[in-house]
């Protein structure tokens, strides 16, 4: 059974925000859209508001799912689903070692976590066929 995982799409401009996974997690140093694993009891939206307050700091407002994908790791299964969402604040380094903001055209993703380069073509080709 997949896991459920939330993450985030934060636009400023032409941009969306990613950080860099410390070492010692999961996929460490990889950059990743920010998010986690929707607890039992709670809905996609509020396991998402929670997961940024804890990462980033910062309160969002919840657009939409703007791509979701399965991604089968070695040792599990992710079902991602990623938000469009906006911020009055800006992300906070708490959980990430970096931050960077992405142009939204950027197909340079070598060092992002498997899944997140999934979500990311996913999320492109729903662009390209809009």
């Amino acid at each position: 059974m997949a896991i459920e995982v939330v993450c985030a799409f934060i636009f400023k401009d032409d941009h969306i925000w990613m950080g860099r996974r410390p070492d010692h997690k999961h996929m460490g140093g990889k950059w990743e859209f920010p998010g986690g694993k929707i607890d039992d009891g709670e809905d996609a939206e509020t396991a998402l508001k929670r997961e940024l307050i804890e990462e980033l700091g910062i309160e969002i407002s919840i657009r939409e799912v703007v791509a979701e994908v399965t991604h089968e790791y070695p040792n599990k299964i992710i079902h991602l689903r990623a938000f469009r969402v906006s911020s009055k604040e800006d992300p906070k380094l708490i959980e990430h070692t970096e931050g960077q903001w992405i142009p939204i055209n950027t197909s340079d993703y070598l060092d992002w976590a498997s899944a997140d380069i999934d979500l990311w073509q996913t999320f492109h080709r729903a662009r390209r066929a809009q």
